[in-house]
């Protein structure tokens, strides 16, 4: 096994930071995406964390250094009524500060069972590389969607949750 001293591979400056969704989210409108707007950065002195260069507002995340970042996000979707046939999270970029945001990234659920009298899960994880070059009009966001509006994104124990973390230098 072969180790790799950190000091003189080329990454400097790394940074992981982990959010999570705040309260669970309902789906408001079938096959519509729907903003992810309420995020809490998980940062107390048991949850691991290093440096602080992504804040977020109102479920925009913005970055204050540049960088080759690895963006994970895992997201738990339950059934509360009938078939689900997909639960869908996307991770959306704007190259022009929030104005404009694209699709880079996106996973898909289908949640159904034969017994529709049960509560059922599903999850994915949705995950890019991002080269962030402008922290000025970078921007990142989760959206959600949904076949039903019979679907919930779970908050509670980091069912739904991203990790930004910033490989290094570009």
């Amino acid at each position: 096994m072969a180790l790799i001293k950190v000091s003189n591979s080329g990454f400097s400056g790394l940074n992981i930071q982990h959010f999570r969704l705040g309260s669970d989210y309902d789906i408001v409108s079938a096959n519509t995406e729907e903003d992810l707007t309420d995020w809490n950065e998980l940062n107390s002195s048991t949850q691991g964390f290093i440096g602080s260069s992504i804040s977020e507002t109102n479920g925009v995340f913005s970055f204050s250094q540049t960088g080759i970042y690895l963006i994970d996000c895992y997201f738990t979707a339950q059934r509360t009524s009938g078939d689900v046939r997909f639960a869908s999270m996307e991770i959306k970029s704007s190259v022009d500060g929030g104005s404009n945001y694209t699709t880079i990234s996106s996973g898909l659920e289908s949640i159904s069972s034969e017994d529709n009298s049960s509560i059922w899960y599903g999850g994915g994880l949705v995950r890019r590389i991002q080269k962030i070059s402008d922290t000025t009009n970078q921007r990142i966001k989760f959206m959600a969607t949904s076949s039903s509006s019979a679907c919930v994104f779970k908050s509670s124990e980091n069912r739904t949750n991203a990790t930004f973390m910033r490989l290094g230098d570009i």
